[in-house]
């Protein structure tokens, strides 16, 4: 059974920008991150590995997106992260940081960008991942 969260609530209907979970375990890298997320206009809410990230999830279904590192020194890892928002959370967006393509499951929808970062690579990807759901007036201010 999947859980759908806000992401099924059209567009006008909302009254909050997207909201994403960030799991990074390199602390220069989630706030460098999460800045870039927060400058774009997102909410996010940070944590440092999978099973934390597993907790938050398992409290609330508001999420838009994950975006996780698939991180092979702890167990269990964003790949068994990604697994699980896949398997629980059908309408949830997943991109995935610092993978090769190989390893994730079919048919589990994600995207993929590559660490480190170019310039600008993570936000253009998260404005691919939930375009439609981002309405102006949630984006950066110039």
């Amino acid at each position: 059974m999947t859980v759908e969260g806000r992401r099924a609530q059209p567009l006008d209907a909302r009254d909050s920008p997207p909201l994403i979970l960030l799991v990074e375990n390199d602390a220069a890298t989630r706030m460098h991150a999460a800045n870039e997320m927060l400058d774009e206009g997102y909410e996010v809410v940070e944590t440092e590995n999978a099973v934390e990230a597993m907790s938050i999830l398992k409290g609330r279904n508001d999420f838009d997106a994950v975006v996780t590192d698939i991180d092979a020194d702890h167990a269990p890892g964003g790949l068994a992260l990604v697994r699980y928002v896949a398997q629980r959370y059908g309408g949830m967006e997943i991109l995935v940081t610092s993978a090769p393509t190989e390893g994730i499951p079919d048919p589990i929808q994600c995207k993929f960008v590559a660490r480190p970062y170019a310039d600008g690579a993570l936000i253009a990807e998260m404005r691919r991942l939930l375009e439609g759901l981002v309405p102006q007036s949630f984006g950066r201010q110039t």
